[in-house]
């Protein structure tokens, strides 16, 4: 019985990974455009479904249902399911570290002796070899 609660558990952190490698400010910047989106449906007075929530709800009650499912099957396909399932949140994690790193290099901003010391680089790499005589 230990297996399907290890393989919810694991299935139900996967689905709440997207928000562990946020900092701070991008948690806010991320809250203000969702309270924008909010308050321009509500100026309109028009009401949208939100298919991302729906599907975060859908995907921690199939998170449930797993468990459900998995107390039922032989231990070697539940085994396998926690192996799976423990090598897609390695992944997730891997895989949302390298492009928040990313998104931090791009937006960060290049200190002006930095910018100066590269365009003295870039102009000596192309100026042409000197012959001595």
């Amino acid at each position: 019985m230990t297996l399907p609660i290890v393989l919810g558990l694991i299935t139900m952190a996967n689905v709440e990974s997207n928000n562990w490698l946020m900092n701070a400010t991008e948690r806010a910047k991320l809250r203000r455009l969702e309270q924008e989106k909010a308050k321009r449906i509500t100026e309109k007075g028009t009401r949208s479904i939100k298919l991302g929530k729906v599907v975060k709800t859908a995907l921690r009650g199939l998170s449930v249902l797993r468990i459900i499912i998995a107390s039922v099957t032989p231990g070697s396909i539940a085994l396998y399911w926690v192996t799976s399932a423990t090598f897609g949140l390695i992944q997730t994690y891997v895989m949302d570290w390298m492009d928040i790193r990313r998104k931090r290099l791009l937006t960060m901003p290049v200190p002006v002796s930095d910018q100066h010391n590269e365009g003295h680089r870039v102009k000596q790499q192309h100026q042409p070899a000197r012959k001595r005589s």
